[in-house]
C-alpha cells in the first residue's frame, strides 16, 4: 500500500498538518454552538471513514491528498471538543490536570502505536490489520462518546474559585 517518494509524503503530510489549524478553530466554534458528545461522536466517526480510506489509496496521489485533507480537518478537531465537556464535568479548577493526563495517555497511546505497528509489520509484512484494528478504535471511541449527557451550564455561570 501506498509507496509515495519523500517529497509527495512530506506535502502531504505538510497539508494535513494546515488543514489541522482549520479544524480545530471549527471545530471550538461548533463546540459552543451543537451538542458536544453527538460533535464528537460525528468527529471520531469521521476519523474512522478516514482511516477506510487509507486502505483504498493505493498509488494514487490524489486520494491520498484527499485523505490529508480530510483526517486533517478531525485529526486534533477532538481537543476543543474534550477540553469543554472536562471544563464542564470535572470544573475548570481541574481543566489543567484533566488536560494534562489525557495528553499523557495520548502521547502513550500514539507511542504504543507505533510500537505496535513496527512489531505487526515486522511479523506480518503489512499494515492492513493495524488499520482495522485503527478503525475499531475509533468506531469504540465513537459509541463510548455517544453515551454521554449534554451538560452545559448557563452562559456566564461557570466561575473560577480563587485557592
Amino acid at each position: 500500500m501506498c509507496g509515495f517518494a519523500p517529497v509527495p509524503s512530506a506535502t502531504a503530510y505538510g497539508v494535513l498538518s494546515a488543514v489541522n489549524l482549520g479544524g480545530m478553530i471549527l471545530a471550538g466554534w461548533l463546540t459552543d454552538r451543537v451538542n458536544r458528545p453527538i460533535l464528537l461522536f460525528t468527529i471520531y466517526v469521521a476519523r474512522a471513514l478516514c482511516f477506510g480510506l487509507l486502505l483504498v489509496i493505493g498509488d494514487n496521489y490524489e486520494l491520498l491528498l484527499s485523505f490529508a485533507v480530510l483526517f486533517g480537518i478531525f485529526d486534533y478537531s477532538t481537543v476543543p471538543v474534550t477540553a469543554s465537556l472536562l471544563s464542564s464535568r470535572l470544573g475548570l479548577r481541574n481543566l489543567g490536570l484533566s488536560l494534562g493526563l489525557l495528553s499523557a495517555g495520548h502521547a502513550i497511546g500514539g507511542a504504543s502505536g507505533a510500537f505496535f505497528g513496527g512489531w505487526v509489520f515486522d511479523h506480518t509484512g503489512e499494515y492492513l490489520s493495524l488499520w482495522y484494528v485503527s478503525i475499531m478504535l475509533a468506531g469504540l471511541a465513537a459509541a463510548l462518546i455517544i453515551l454521554l449527557r449534554e451538560e452545559r451550564e448557563p452562559a456566564g455561570t461557570a466561575q473560577v474559585q480563587d485557592a
